[in-house]
């Protein structure tokens, strides 16, 4: 079966249909609580995010479309970004 995410709130219901909160993920992955809890925000962290996707089985890009593509690279927003181009590349995994 084929889990389909409109938001965040979809995200947070299934965490809670599988019996999971951020607190124990924190505790499951190590990722501060404060971390995973920004994954819910306009200022995501990619280590929660990727926490999150690992708990739930499923791919980053699944769960946020809008910040990973296939591949999991961050989607950087340079008109809302003050990371320079090789700073964004290396998030990105590319060589600067």
């Amino acid at each position: 079966m084929v889990v389909r995410f409109r938001d965040n709130e979809d995200i947070k219901a299934e965490l809670r249909r599988r019996g999971w909160n951020l607190a124990k993920i924190s505790r499951e992955t190590g990722v501060p609580h404060s971390t995973l809890k920004m994954s819910f925000v306009a200022k995501a962290s990619p280590r929660g995010d990727f926490a999150i996707a690992d708990i739930l089985g499923i791919h980053v890009h699944e769960l946020w479309p809008d910040r990973y593509d296939e591949q999991g690279r961050r989607l950087i927003d340079r008109s809302q970004s003050k990371l320079t181009k090789g700073r964004a590349q290396r998030l990105n995994g590319k060589a600067a």
